[in-house]
């Protein structure tokens, strides 16, 4: 479907989970320019962490792009952990998906509340899902399904 864009028309809103070097590449802009003009506002890039700090000014560079074209600009997989290491408001995402874990509950603190959050987490047990649940609408994100 993503070979053929015109295939999309009938699409919603997307996510894809690219690399900065895919966006940078001959084939991202390929895709882009046959993209249906509808799509641009509701399509999401979804960009690793390591993936950004591995190359900062390719990131930037690649988000001046998808920007100028409305795409929106997601860092997933964010974990406790890095919660402190990532300058979020220099990276400037639109969307920061975390991914829940007991740790993130005492590293509250340092949550990118100026950023739209949502909240991933692996259903081990009802106990994750309710905690996950309280920390979600404590904090206002949305709660993504969960990942098994």
């Amino acid at each position: 479907m993503l070979g053929a864009p015109g295939e999309l028309c009938a699409c919603g809103p997307l996510s894809l989970d690219l690399n900065v070097g895919t966006l940078l590449a001959p084939e991202f802009l390929r895709f882009d320019a046959g993209l249906p003009h509808h799509l641009r506002g509701n399509l999401v890039i979804d960009l690793l962490p390591a993936d950004i700090v591995a190359d900062p000014a390719a990131y930037i560079f690649a988000r001046g792009y998808l920007r100028s074209r409305r795409y929106r600009i997601m860092i997933r997989d964010v974990s406790s952990l890095l919660l402190r290491a990532l300058d979020f408001d220099a990276l400037d995402p639109d969307l920061v998906e975390l991914e829940f874990d007991d740790d993130l509950i005492q590293k509250a603190e340092f949550l990118p509340e100026k950023f739209e959050m949502m909240l991933s987490y692996k259903n081990h047990s009802g106990r994750i899902d309710y905690r996950a649940r309280l920390f979600a609408g404590g904090h206002n994100i949305r709660l993504l399904s969960p990942r098994d």
